[in-house]
């Protein structure tokens, strides 16, 4: 089946197990993106697993994440009983602005992370000493 069908089929189940359209996409991304790209445990048969606990109400469908900048870099999230998935797509932007060299005072170049450590697509750093 085409990406574009799997995509709208999962949309949709989503939607009528009672997710909200912004959780619905978060997990179908992340099921995607594990179905496409080597970790198919965690793609569709996880998935399933999601869609159970969404329509059995132990996943809040409509959840609003939290947030608390606690440091500059360090953000704590309240996913308010939702998928964790969520959370981080409404963070993402926001963490990788503060945390780029560009947002550090510029008497903190020095410890922050160089241009080329960066993982965009986890968020990790991938320095290592």
């Amino acid at each position: 089946m085409p990406i574009d069908e799997l995509r709208q089929l999962a949309l949709g189940a989503c939607l009528a197990c009672g997710g909200s359209p912004a959780m619905a996409k978060a997990l179908v991304d992340v099921t995607l993106s594990a179905a496409c790209f080597g970790r198919t445990e965690l793609g569709f048969p996880h998935f399933v697993d999601y869609l159970t606990s969404l329509r059995d109400g132990r996943i809040n469908g409509d959840a609003k994440p939290r947030f608390d900048h606690v440091l500059p870099a360090l953000i704590q999230a309240d996913a308010d009983g939702g998928i964790a998935q969520l959370g981080f797509d409404l963070i993402y932007d926001d963490f990788t602005t503060r945390v780029k060299p560009s947002a550090y005072p510029s008497s903190h170049k020095e410890t922050a992370i160089p241009p080329g450590n960066w993982d965009t697509t986890s968020g990790v750093s991938l320095r290592t000493g």
